[in-house]
This record gives C-alpha cells, structure tokens and sequence, in this order.
C-alpha cells in the first residue's frame, strides 16, 4: 500500500505545475451563471474534440451520426441511440416500408 501511495504521490507532483498550452492559447474568464453568454455557450450546436496528437493540442469540429445501419438483402436494420432518453431498431425494407421493431423510452 505504502508503495502505490509514494507512486501517486510521486506521479501527482511531477505532474503539477506543466504548462503544454500552445503559446497562442488565450484563457478566457468563465461567463456567469445564468448569463445569456453561458446560455450561448451551453446551447451551442457546434461540437468539437479537443485531443493530444503528437505532443500538440488538437481541436476539429464532431458530426455526430446516431443511427448504426447494416444493410441487408431485404433492406436495412438501423438502431438509434438515444443515450438515457432510449433508442429504437427499426427495419426500412427496399420499398421504404418502416418496421419498427423495439422500442424503449
């Protein structure tokens, strides 16, 4: 136990204090609660990933696709995911017939 506690002990003050932000970062204040500028941000259609590649901070915007499809002879099965809010598998035949085949709410 004393070892895995000197580890993180080890790990968390090796870790303090790095700064890997590009030098043109700028920081910018945090918008007060219920202001229409953190309304603005929170209700933003605009995704983005923010990652580590290569020892650089990269961001790209996300498209989200909720739909898995696999195609089949007789169509295509699809499934949505709709997180804590449910999901659905239907089924759309080739002549565009809509089966649904489970729901859950």
């Amino acid at each position: 136990m004393k070892n895995y506690l000197f580890i993180f002990i080890l790990f968390t003050f090796s870790n303090c204090g790095k700064n890997d932000l590009p030098e043109n970062f700028v920081e910018q204040p945090l918008p007060k609660n219920e202001s229409p500028e953190k309304r603005e941000l929170n209700s933003s259609k605009k995704e983005f990933s923010v990652g580590i590649l290569e020892n650089a901070l990269k961001i790209d915007s996300v498209r989200h696709n909720f739909y898995s499809e696999l195609r089949i002879p007789s169509g295509i099965l699809r499934a949505k995911d709709n997180g804590e809010w449910g999901g659905k598998i239907e089924f759309i035949s080739n002549n565009s017939k809509i089966v649904n085949i489970k729901m859950e709410m």
